[in-house]
């Protein structure tokens, strides 16, 4: 070896510089993914309970003219604050409708009164929910099915 010279080639200061590099960015990736929050799956809960507050004893069976009650609930779980609107409809014919802001985690329960005047067998009552005013298609729906009699 000559007097003055590198005691390390220029691959092994390549090799050097770039493990530094590599075990730079390797620590910040893990400061990342330790500081940052993780986001979940975004969805909306939408449901229906019966007047007992349970998910079951839908008044499927009601006299015209009389007052029927369900419990209609939202929740956001869509990691940003939405704005919803839920429809209830009764065999294509919207009766209600009712613009709801809820923030990130937020619930939104009301029991809601109705009172149908059409009689029939197997009659559909839907309960649409559209997100942030877009009305080509809901966002969630259910529904169940009411026989009306007459009064008895």
């Amino acid at each position: 070896m000559t007097k003055g010279a590198n005691k390390y080639s220029h691959l092994e200061i390549a090799s050097s510089i770039l493990l530094i590099i590599l075990l730079t960015l390797s620590i910040a990736a893990v400061f990342y993914i330790i500081t940052m929050p993780k986001q979940g799956e975004k969805f909306t809960e939408f449901y229906i309970l019966g007047p007992g507050w349970m998910a079951y004893d839908y008044p499927t069976s009601v006299v015209v003219g009389n007052r029927s009650m369900v419990i209609v609930g939202i929740t956001n779980h869509e990691y940003t604050k939405i704005n919803y609107t839920m429809q209830m409809v009764f065999e294509n014919y919207t009766f209600f409708s009712k613009n709801i802001t809820l923030e990130h985690n937020q619930t939104w329960k009301q029991p809601m009164t109705y009172v149908i005047y059409q009689p029939g067998v197997q009659q559909k009552l839907e309960f649409l929910l559209f997100k942030e005013k877009n009305f080509s298609a809901p966002y969630r729906d259910l529904y169940f099915w009411a026989n009306v009699s007459q009064e008895r």
